[in-house]
């Protein structure tokens, strides 16, 4: 079975919702859980994003947070990570989920700064935190208001 076959077989509509179910209910019991990716399956379909780790994530759901840590978490289609929300199958963004749901790690300042995942744990929470204030305060579209207001990192030189 190529990558292809493996990537079809899997109903998305039909299988993400037992996925996202069983993921919480084992966070609840363990707090922590291990999910091994398909690299082979995402190498041969061209590291596309589609086939990239999948990350169900219920945005309306205000009292859970998704933090995905890849180094690998790189810019729009080159993202190893495939964010989707739970109900509407849709791909979040590049954009809406980066240093929100998705954050890349940088493997240097991983080592070197102790307080390293703290600080990025804040980051993603801090970002979360104003989008539902966005939402909560009845923009239409709160989505197209966070794309709208993501800047490009600024390089410090």
């Amino acid at each position: 079975m190529n990558g292809d076959e493996r990537y079809e077989d899997f109903d998305l509509c039909q299988d993400s919702l037992q996925i996202y179910q069983n993921i919480v209910e084992t966070m609840k019991k363990f707090s922590s859980m291990a999910i091994q990716d398909d690299y082979e399956n995402w190498n041969e379909n061209d590291q596309h994003r589609e086939v990239a780790k999948l990350l169900l994530i219920d945005q309306a759901d205000y009292g859970t947070q998704h933090i995905f840590f890849d180094d690998n978490a790189d810019d729009d289609e080159d993202c190893i990570v495939d964010a989707r929300d739970v109900i509407s199958k849709e791909i979040i963004s590049f954009n809406k989920m980066k240093n929100r749901y998705v954050v890349k790690v940088e493997p240097h300042r991983a080592i070197l700064e102790p307080d390293y995942f703290i600080k990025m744990i804040e980051m993603a929470e801090t970002a979360r935190d104003d989008e539902i204030e966005k939402v909560e305060l009845g923009l239409n579209d709160p989505n197209e208001a966070l794309e709208a207001e993501e800047k490009p990192d600024e390089n410090e030189w």
